[in-house]
């Protein structure tokens, strides 16, 4: 398999991961689905996110991959559409960590950030209200207090916001 045929597999699995549970693939599971080479599924992986076709979060030597409406609209359409920013996220610890498990050592920046790309990302919030929230988010985040704030309490706000508003 060469690797454009490489390329499209990865797009067609997290596709199907994306219709199917709407959440990032660890790299392992990406890996064994794909049943090729590590290192040909990460190079091609790393193009395709350089192409904006798909996110990567990253920690430490592990990613969790997610299709973007680029890489969506590639499949469904078959066509190339322009390249888009690509957001990274980087952790110091195992993606299951970011999922707001053991966070003590982490940068409060990155749950802040975290949390304007799920308000982004809402469809059922209107615009003004998601520009609202990012700039109450921005403020806070620039507050010299928040620095010294433990970023496990950032964490528990953030998890209190998501039970009772549900952006994904």
């Amino acid at each position: 398999m060469d690797n454009k045929e490489i390329r499209m597999k990865i797009l067609e699995v997290l596709y199907d991961q994306e219709m199917e549970k709407s959440r990032p693939m660890p790299h392992g599971i990406l890996k064994k689905e794909l049943a090729i080479e590590s290192n040909k599924v990460d190079l091609n992986v790393k193009y395709l996110e350089r192409k904006g076709y798909i996110d990567l979060i990253t920690a430490m030597n592990y990613y969790a991959a997610n299709i973007t409406a680029t890489g969506i609209d590639y499949i469904e359409n078959n066509e190339e559409v322009p390249k888009q920013n690509i957001t990274h996220v980087n952790v110091n610890g195992n993606v299951e960590n970011l999922a707001l498990g053991d966070i003590n050592t982490y940068n409060t920046s990155i749950y802040l950030n975290a949390l304007i790309k799920a308000i982004e990302k809402a469809e059922e919030i209107s615009p003004e209200e998601k520009k609202n929230l990012i700039d109450k988010i921005k403020d806070v985040a620039k507050n010299p207090y928040v620095s010294s704030i433990s970023s496990s309490l950032i964490v528990e706000s953030i998890k209190v916001l998501l039970t009772s508003f549900k952006p994904f």
